[in-house]
């Protein structure tokens, strides 16, 4: 009864979600679905790639010589962090499972065309990201030698001041809104780290895996940014390593497929005979699993890295680029390549399973693996992304004893999640994290359209 109980919650948020902001702006196209929150997104990132003259292709030989480089010009501030850190931090908040759910899900629904699509997304994305951590960074306020605004928050405050608009009632609802997203990120992350350690049917399991996970995670987001940021950049580096090192060890072990795959892609991609029955709908279901995966849009990351102890906000911006390409071009592609070369994308419901098919049919320990691989993308996906909301309740109000339930109200909504159906989720996730992204493009590309006339941005 409490199962479908929170079940039939979860897909009414979902289908509300779907109907405000996923409508068809194509309806009168047969075959075709395009919809109106991802058009707002890819075209809004087209408009920065062109307007500032594609940094993504002029600043690329950059973007790795800043991140290998760890001597750089830093400013004296008592709560930043370095910017490595930052960065890896940013790598563990928006590289988790719902890379990996995402992926199976796209390749599922899509086909594997969806590889080819995310590919591109995550290239024409990087400027975006380039020009929110930019404002992020660059417009961040200083008091008494510590930081006490930064990221979205701060070049959103920027942004209403410059117009002319009182600013505190509209950034609350920029900070709920934040909030909001930060359910979604959860839910999406927990439910297939339960699902991948207990299975799908027991449930007494189920509740006990949660609740270890809770104490876990309720330790690390209580020790404040410090804890958080240690543990997530070090997640960071360790889950990138070992799920590019098992996925890659997948693919070899189906070489022999390895080039009707890569075929296959690029085929159904660009597969004529589609153009006319939805291959806009393949194209912005890829955009949307992309966009989700790497949080392009959000305004997440520019919170940890307008805490950089970087001193330019342009290179800090460079740097930021890196996290698209890894998430869409490196992680997203190479699993999508794995699931097509080892025939994985065709079982399951496109969501873990699909992916425990791929690893299982190379070697059966493979199965422990991924229960690794999910852990620590999930666990790092959330304590980040608490951070991310504790942000903004702080934004909202400034009384301790509502801003310490914040951790309790996170644990209580893990149980939730764990128990929801994974479909459901996918609609939830989709909703309250893009939501975000309308106020926030909305405003960097006004930020961009007054920096730019100064010639502060480039």
């Amino acid at each position: 009864m409490l199962l479908d109980l929170i079940n039939n919650v979860a897909q009414a948020i979902g289908e509300f979600g779907m109907h405000l902001l996923f409508f068809d702006v194509l309806f009168f196209v047969d075959g075709q679905k395009v919809e109106f929150l991802m058009a707002f997104i890819v075209f809004s990132s087209i408009l920065f790639m062109v307007w500032l003259k594609f940094p993504n292709v002029k600043f690329f030989a950059s973007l790795f010589k800043i991140l290998l480089c760890k001597s750089y010009e830093k400013v004296e501030l008592r709560n930043a962090i370095g910017s490595q850190k930052a960065f890896w931090s940013s790598i563990a908040g928006c590289v988790g499972v719902g890379n990996i759910t995402g992926m199976c899900a796209a390749v599922y629904f899509g086909g594997p065309g969806t590889v080819f699509w995310i590919m591109v997304c995550g290239f024409i994305t990087m400027p975006l990201r380039y020009v929110e951590v930019f404002f992020g960074h660059k417009l961040r306020t200083q008091e008494d030698g510590f930081i006490t605004e930064c990221g979205p928050f701060s070049y959103f405050h920027h942004a209403l001041n410059l117009v002319g608009l009182q600013s505190s009632n509209w950034l609350k609802i920029f900070a709920f809104l934040f909030i909001f997203a930060g359910i979604g990120a959860l839910s999406i992350q927990v439910n297939p780290m339960v699902s991948v350690i207990a299975g799908t049917g027991n449930q007494t399991l189920k509740y006990i895996t949660t609740a270890i996970l809770c104490v876990i995670i309720f330790y690390v987001i209580t020790g404040g940014l410090k804890r958080i940021s240690a543990v997530a950049a070090k997640l960071g580096v360790c889950m990138s390593a070992l799920y590019v090192v098992s996925v890659c060890v997948v693919i070899c072990a189906n070489k022999s497929n390895l080039l009707n795959a890569i075929l296959l892609i690029f085929h159904e991609a660009f597969n004529m005979k589609s153009i006319y029955g939805g291959i806009l709908t393949m194209i912005f279901l890829s955009f949307r699993r992309a966009i989700v995966s790497t949080e392009v849009g959000f305004g997440t990351t520019s919170l940890l890295h307008g805490r950089s102890d970087r001193s330019s906000s342009k290179d800090e911006a460079k740097l930021a680029m890196v996290a698209p390409f890894f998430g869409n071009l490196i992680f997203c592609s190479l699993n999508g390549l794995m699931l097509v070369a080892s025939g994985a994308f065709t079982h399951g419901n496109g969501d873990i399973e699909t992916m425990r098919f791929a690893f299982v049919q190379f070697y059966p320990l493979m199965n422990y693996v991924l229960i690794v691989i999910i852990l620590l993308f999930g666990f790092s996906t959330i304590i980040t992304w608490f951070y991310y909301a504790n942000s903004a309740l702080k934004r909202i109000t400034s009384k301790r004893v509502i801003i310490k339930t914040l951790p309790f109200l996170y644990c209580v909504l893990m149980f939730i999640s764990a128990l929801t159906t994974f479909s459901n989720l996918l609609l939830i996730i989709d909703f309250t994290t893009l939501l975000i992204t309308i106020p926030n493009i909305m405003a960097l590309i006004y930020l961009t359209y007054r920096f730019k006339k100064k010639g502060e941005i480039s």
